[in-house]
């Protein structure tokens, strides 16, 4: 049978004219004094949570879920939104990931319509006018929690549920349960759902908040996602919307919950758990957790893989204890992609949602240096114990035969385990003065760990070639300094100054110094950082996309706002297996060099900015859309980079 689109309207304005009289002569009659219904029927005297969710749906709460509720909610079922009872209107609960957040959000949410359907008149018994809505809410971090984990577990117990059926059946005997509960009859939507006597159960995503409704009971769930300052600003504008809508409706008969793991330590989260500490939130319960302190089926043992690979950020998930504020560093990350001159197809594939055609023309802006790398993009050494360099990587010479400085930064990693290094020159053109990064790589200590022979050779008068056995899985440092004597004896560099960023670096810098070359410490800091992301973004610097610099300048963070860090990781490539740290020696050593480069330019001096990027596809394939911020300003032109390659 076939229905037209006005006659599914007319049912749907049926039903909904049959629930508004069924809600009329079901809760509007005076309560007598005795405002419960459990008088008339048995089936309607309102349970415990516990006892609700063991008898009615099979479940049983965790014993500290169980403890944390209680304290909230009490225990007495008919007293749970009475004025006076001394209990804590809110909740805030720090649980750590696999507590069960959205178990406890669905159970407590289902149990408050249970109770509030157990009276005769709800909104009469809150103070509210007869027909008034009483709203139940579940806010979430996005739409698709909200509608899709939220509220499909809501409605998967609710149609579990035994004593549902057996109420709505009670109060609504025009229509059959089955049907009643049904999805997308009027009464089941696809974010809410409406009860007999205008009680409604909503799940909306952050955006929506509690704006017209009236929340008796709410929860936010994981709004610690809200992570960044400008989310921060809207998870506690959310929050204020939940508390103000319900204190101005319900006086103090309301009950909220904020439940999450934090995500740093100025989170919302933990600004308000903060504020219980200091006392400034007596009517707030609020209690950290770790996972396997709430769900025993969870062991510190059994996540040694998650604490192995990112330690720092396990023990924010799993146990409650989050690190220093952190956002994204690069806000825009593709940016360093689409702004590079040149990139292995395969990275771009990986980082970038573009057509294949699109991603040729940035891959075949430029070549790499390196001539042979492995699958990570780590280069390939030779007998020396350097990497593997194209026949046409040698020192350049500006328009008037005079050899550019080059500047070089290298960063020995703490533990020893990766040495970063990059060197560049300020290049000038008819078309103006431009940085470049001419080469981007590190060592790690893989590459010394079985290298066995290495070859010593003689770039001075005063020494002889020579051969070493290297075997040790530490970077060599003598390797270190041979290649920049390489770079300048062999290459043609002219090497006006190499910084270190200080440690283990005091005798290869006097060894340096000895043969002339002049030297330096240098700490890179967030100043560094910023002159480089500002070349990146303005599309004013030169750089081939080396897949190390890519994929640690991708995972940089800033720390409070004023330190760049990288996240600790465990990382495994191949065969290869990596150390538990945090990597950004390439990304430091590049940042040193174009900070460096960036301050010795003339203040009257402007760099080149090159054209569009969006010009550039047009021509080779043309027009296309391309979406990146509102800082993106240009791209690589390929004559540019051909001229410099060209030399």
């Amino acid at each position: 049978m076939r229905f037209s689109r006005n006659s599914l309207l007319l049912k749907h304005a049926k039903n909904v004219k049959v629930l508004s009289a069924i809600a009329e002569s079901q809760f509007t009659s005076a309560d007598n004094g005795y405002p419960w219904r459990d008088e008339d029927s048995d089936l309607f005297a309102p349970k415990s949570l516990d006892r609700f969710l063991f008898e009615e749906l099979g479940i049983r709460l965790y014993p500290k879920q169980e403890e944390d509720l209680s304290a909230i909610l009490g225990t007495d079922p008919k007293r749970v939104f009475d004025a006076g009872t001394g209990l804590p209107q809110q909740g805030i609960l720090a649980y750590g990931k696999g507590s069960g957040k959205d178990f406890i959000v669905s159970c407590v949410m289902l149990w408050g319509c249970h109770v509030l359907l157990c009276l005769k008149n709800p909104a009469r018994y809150l103070g509210q006018a007869d027909g008034e809505n009483i709203d139940v809410l579940t806010v979430a971090y996005s739409l698709t929690q909200a509608t899709t984990v939220l509220f499909f577990k809501i409605k998967a117990r609710l149609k579990a549920c035994g004593w549902f059926r057996s109420a709505i059946a009670e109060l609504v005997p025009s229509i059959p349960p089955e049907r009643y509960l049904k999805d997308g009859n009027g009464f089941v939507g696809t974010d809410s759902i409406h009860f007999p006597g205008n009680l409604r159960l909503w799940s909306v995503p952050a955006t929506d908040a509690a704006e017209g409704k009236n929340p008796i009971l709410w929860a936010a769930d994981e709004i610690s996602a809200f992570s960044s300052p400008v989310r921060m600003n809207q998870a506690k504008h959310i929050y204020d919307i939940l508390t103000s809508s319900a204190r101005t409706r319900f006086d103090d008969r309301w009950k909220g919950f904020v439940i999450s793991y934090p995500r740093h330590k100025e989170d919302f989260l933990m600004q308000l758990i903060r504020s219980v500490q200091l006392g400034q939130a007596s009517d707030t319960y609020a209690v950290v957790r770790s996972s396997w302190e709430v769900n025993p089926s969870i062991t510190r043992e059994s996540l040694q893989v998650d604490y192995d690979r990112d330690p720092e950020g396990a023990a924010c998930r799993y146990e409650c204890k989050p690190p220093a504020a952190v956002d994204a560093y690069f806000r825009s990350p593709e940016l360093l992609l689409l702004h590079a001159s040149g990139a292995p197809i395969d990275l771009l594939t990986q980082y970038l949602d573009l057509p294949d055609d699109v991603l040729h023309v940035i891959a075949e802006l430029g070549q790499s240096p390196l001539l042979e790398t492995d699958d990570w993009g780590d280069p390939i050494l030779d007998r020396r114990g350097f990497p593997k360099l194209a026949p046409w990587f040698r020192g350049q010479s500006d328009p008037s035969g005079q050899p550019y400085e080059y500047w070089v930064h290298v960063d020995l990693g703490l533990t020893n385990d990766a040495a970063g290094f990059a060197i560049g020159h300020l290049h000038q053109s008819p078309l103006g003065l431009q940085p470049v990064i001419d080469l981007a790589f590190r060592w790690t200590a893989n590459h010394f760990r079985e290298f066995g022979e290495i070859h010593r050779q003689a770039w001075f008068f005063d020494t002889v070639d020579q051969t070493e056995l290297v075997s040790a899985a530490e970077i060599d440092i003598r390797t270190v300094r041979e290649f920049l004597f390489f770079l300048r004896q062999a290459r043609g560099f002219n090497l006006a100054l190499v910084t270190f960023d200080g440690f283990n670096s005091a005798e290869t810098m006097q060894e340096l110094r000895k043969r002339d070359v002049p030297v330096g410490s240098h700490t890179v800091d967030k100043s560094d950082y910023d002159e480089f992301k500002g070349l990146v973004y303005d599309r004013r610097l030169r750089y081939y996309a080396y897949p190390i610099l890519i994929r640690e300048s991708y995972k940089l963070q800033i720390v409070n706002g004023s330190k760049v860090d990288a996240p600790r990781t465990k990382t495994k490539v191949g065969d290869r297996e990596g150390k538990t740290d945090s990597h950004k020696d390439v990304s430091d050593a590049a940042a040193a060099i174009v900070a460096r480069m960036a301050r010795l330019k003339d203040e009257s001096v402007e760099f080149y900015q090159m054209p569009p990027v969006e010009s550039l596809f047009e021509r080779s394939i043309g027009p296309i859309q391309i979406e990146a911020s509102a800082e993106s300003i240009s791209a690589a032109q390929k004559s540019i980079l051909q001229a410099f390659f060209d030399g």
